[in-house]
């Protein structure tokens, strides 16, 4: 999903916004973290504070957006085949990364190291999707800004997300 298809659609954004509420309630009522972003997040950084760039491309990395409806050749399994042997139909929002990551009490070894690492993914996560929602004109009181960016981080990121708009915009007018 591009910032164009955001700009553009007000289905992907509604969509983004309904993702980000469930993944809000995921961290809430189970300690874990839905990966909207992927890598793409941090990757928004370089571009977003050089003033050179004046474009800039932006994706919601793990969602995904057909521009095309996709067929299965039959090798797809059986609850992910829609009707008709469509696996998804173009302009449909899709999330394709629904491993969730490990954020609250770290029960291993493993998430005794990867848990803090995903803590601040998600806090810069929850910061970048919620500026994008607010920059694109979500209304305030379900962006609720006191609430969303309540830390120095997440109001730096909001910040440098907020700052990165324009760019993206740019960008996404040119794909248009």
């Amino acid at each position: 999903m591009t910032y164009a298809d955001l700009l553009h659609s007000r289905k992907q954004r509604d969509a983004l916004l309904e993702l980000v509420q469930q993944r809000e309630d995921i961290k809430q009522k189970h300690k874990l973290g839905l990966d909207l972003l992927g890598g793409q997040g941090f990757q928004l950084v370089g571009p977003a504070l050089n003033p050179r760039v004046k474009t800039m491309r932006a994706d919601v990395g793990n969602l995904l957006v057909p521009e095309d409806d996709v067929q299965t050749n039959g090798s797809w399994a059986k609850h992910a085949i829609k009707s008709n042997g469509f696996v998804a139909r173009k302009g449909e929002s899709l999330l394709c990364d629904t491993r969730l990551m490990p954020i609250g009490e770290a029960n291993s070894c493993y998430e005794r190291v990867l848990s803090p690492l995903m803590r601040k993914n998600r806090e810069f996560q929850d910061a970048a999707l919620w500026a994008v929602l607010e920059g694109l004109g979500t209304d305030r009181n379900v962006v609720r800004p006191e609430e969303r960016f309540d830390t120095p981080f997440k109001r730096l990121v909001r910040k440098l997300t907020l700052h990165a708009t324009p760019k993206m915009v740019a960008e996404a007018e040119k794909m248009n």
